[in-house]
């Protein structure tokens, strides 16, 4: 039983990853088209027909996420995703991680603190740790009200570096804390109203994490919620 589980378990993330690879093709050529209507490079456009353009863009680009957030998942039950470590500013890290999910933020209105440590390079692959950064800031914003704030911070500990996001958003109940890193579960029906989303932020965040160790120089430590205010 145990081995038809490993190779059903097997079946279902090959598949998952082909069909995804499938997806992206179609995806790029309709976010790509939809850029160059916008610019429009083939004649002016109305008003209300940008305003469709861009929700087809932004909504063929939101689904190129969630495939993407798929294929890196079936790396991870597969053991192929590659790890490339180098000197790394954490500074750098967050900054470029706040500056993808800027316009998100703004468009609740919510502000984006950062508390940043004076801390040497260290050992990590930014790529990962960048990614792991994304899903914890825009599960954030997903989750924070308009005007809400979210700090991301760094701090030395030793011969560590510890990130955290934190925000004064919605918060998590008891009972769904135990439950929150696993894939394509999503907290009860007040979060499924309120955000979009397939569950797969939080473990992919900490997937990631636990690929990027066994022997830390780098800890991606925590994401606390506050509760609403």
């Amino acid at each position: 039983a145990n081995t038809e589980l490993k190779i059903s378990n097997s079946m279902k993330t090959q598949f998952l990853a082909n069909v995804s690879h499938e997806f992206r093709t179609p995806l790029n050529s309709i976010i790509g088209f939809s850029e160059m209507l916008d610019e429009e490079l083939f004649g002016a456009l109305n008003q209300t027909q940008k305003d469709y353009i861009r929700i087809i863009h932004q909504s063929g680009s939101d689904l190129l996420e969630m495939i993407n957030d798929v294929l890196l998942l079936s790396s991870f039950e597969q053991n192929r995703l590659s790890i490339n470590k180098q000197p790394t500013r954490p500074a750098e890290i967050v900054s470029a991680a706040v500056d993808g999910v800027l316009s998100q933020a703004r468009n609740k209105s919510i502000s984006i603190e950062k508390q940043l440590a004076d801390a040497p390079p260290v050992l990590a692959d930014p790529v990962r740790i960048r990614q792991v950064l994304n899903n914890l800031l825009t599960n954030a914003i997903k989750f924070t009200d308009e005007g809400g704030r979210i700090v991301v911070s760094t701090e030395c500990r030793g011969a560590m570096v510890a990130f955290s996001v934190r925000d004064n958003g919605i918060g998590i109940s008891e009972e769904d804390q135990a439950r929150v890193f696993d894939e394509f579960f999503q907290c009860g029906d007040i979060y499924e109203k309120r955000a979009a989303g397939v569950g797969l932020g939080l473990p992919l965040a900490k997937q990631s994490v636990a690929h990027s160790l066994p022997a830390p120089v780098l800890h991606v430590l925590q994401q606390v919620f506050s509760p609403s205010r």
